[in-house]
């Protein structure tokens, strides 16, 4: 895995938090929020379109007044394509060979399978 600050084709118009794992060649389009404070893996040959965000926290809490938020780790695996505006939430896991269209909004602790696509708001498996 090569960590995004070492590889020097990503672009430069996306916002990285902490330290996530990213895969080689892998791309990452303009606008993203890649959010690696609580863990993120991306594997190798994915496409992550411009302006999907990947979240390993939640943004607002009942507990968000005291400092409290909800989080946990994202594991993307390889080959996988993130459509443009898509939102991966905290704690999802997406295996090889997936994908997530165009403006999706996979709920938290989602699991997409190998292969499967999933559309919509909230996301759900594209049938077929």
């Amino acid at each position: 895995m090569t960590k995004y600050w070492t590889d020097f084709t990503r672009n430069p118009f996306m916002w990285i938090t902490g330290e996530p794992e990213i895969g080689d060649d892998t791309w990452i389009g303009p606008f993203t929020v890649i959010d690696g404070a609580a863990g993120l893996t991306i594997g190798t040959h994915c496409s992550v379109s411009a302006g999907a965000h990947i979240y390993t926290h939640q943004m607002t809490t009942p507990g968000q007044e005291t400092g409290e938020f909800e989080s946990s780790s994202v594991e993307i695996g390889d080959y996988v394509y993130i459509g443009a505006n898509a939102v991966i939430n905290h704690g999802c896991t997406i295996e090889d060979g997936a994908t997530i269209g165009a403006g999706a909004v996979v709920p938290k602790n989602s699991t997409v399978k190998e292969n499967e696509t999933w559309v919509g708001v909230p996301a759900e498996p594209l049938e077929e």
